[in-house]
């Protein structure tokens, strides 16, 4: 399920820095296709961390690993953050308009990151995220490989009719 709701809330961000590219009256140029290209991979940064941190927190209720989570790497997500918005401004000064133009995608893009992961990701997970171990693989495939060994058992065991009897 934190995959999902990871996937969901990137696809958020893209489509608001998409939504506010068209606002301000972009048209999709060979600049802009480089920038959007771009956006993906700043639009996962904070949420994957986040994402990492809730699922492999050592305690197991939902709260318990939002806070974790907070706490362990919050405080890097956010400055991380600020440090690349503080570059994105510099771009904004430059003289040729590819990097004007990146600069001012970048801050947006870094900016609703942020806001999107700190609170409608980070809430998600609150309400819907993974308790206990639910999502964990290793236990996925040690519970389907139970289930499959009694289907085998129960199989083995029930009596199979054969032709000419009932």
């Amino acid at each position: 399920i934190a995959a999902v709701l990871a996937l969901l809330c990137i696809a958020s961000i893209v489509c608001i820095a998409l939504g506010i590219m068209a606002l301000i009256g972009w048209s999709i140029g060979m600049i802009e296709a480089v920038i959007v290209t771009t956006s993906v991979g700043f639009s996962v940064d904070y949420i994957v961390h986040y994402a990492i941190a809730f699922v492999q927190a050592p305690v197991q209720g939902r709260h318990e690993r939002l806070k974790h989570a907070f706490v362990e790497v919050g405080i890097s997500v956010v400055s991380g953050g600020i440090t690349t918005l503080g570059a994105a401004v510099f771009l904004l000064c430059a003289t040729l308009n590819f990097f004007v133009r990146f600069g001012s995608f970048l801050v947006v893009t870094i900016f609703v990151s942020i806001i999107i992961a700190n609170l409608l990701f980070m809430s998600l997970m609150a309400i819907m995220g993974p308790e206990g171990d639910q999502g964990s693989i290793p236990v996925m495939w040690k519970r389907l490989k139970g289930m499959c060994s009694r289907c085998r058992t129960s199989a083995a065991t029930t009596p199979t009719m054969t032709r000419g009897t009932a």
